[in-house]
């Protein structure tokens, strides 16, 4: 197993006090109206004593520019039953956060 996959591993278990088993990789194409909003390799874990969800999708993005890396993990809890599914959750959830900050602005907050 990489150092990757371990350390997606290490922090789902410290994070939902779980223990966690890697099971796949999947690479997931995300595209909106042609556009590439995400690329990247999904980690998908097997949970074993979660109480809501079995499975979990995580993956790391690159570290920019004097920024950490940044690590997402999206629960298996109904909608969310796939890699693709979990990306989908992620971007929306950004997409949101800027929406949310750009109307803030715009209202002088």
């Amino acid at each position: 197993m990489s150092k990757r996959i371990d350390d997606l591993q290490n922090l789902i278990e410290r994070q939902e006090k779980c223990r966690a088993k890697h099971i796949e990789s999947v690479v997931i194409h995300e595209r909106y109206e042609g556009m590439r909003v995400w690329d990247g390799v999904v980690e998908t874990f097997q949970l074993d004593g979660h109480p809501k969800a079995k499975r979990a999708y995580a993956w790391v993005a690159p570290a920019k520019q004097k920024q950490e890396r940044q690590y997402t993990i999206v629960l298996g809890v109904p909608p969310i039953n796939s890699a693709q599914h979990a990306v989908k959750a992620a971007v929306l959830g950004g997409f949101k956060k800027l929406v949310q900050a750009a109307e803030q602005i715009l209202n002088g907050q």
